[in-house]
């Protein structure tokens, strides 16, 4: 497990690639701009159907 630091990782790709590190268990700390998106970025998401 890494600890990664990520910036622009609250929406677009960065989010994805935030996902799925996330997912293979690293540690993130994202950084933005914009505090609302953030917050969304944090929220839960449903399952993936794909």
């Amino acid at each position: 497990m890494k600890t990664i630091l990520s910036a622009g990782g609250n929406s677009g790709i960065g989010l994805r690639v935030a996902r799925d590190l996330l997912a293979d268990g690293h540690r993130l700390i994202l950084l933005g701009r914009d505090p609302r998106k953030g917050e969304a970025a944090l929220a839960p998401r449903p399952p993936s159907t794909s």
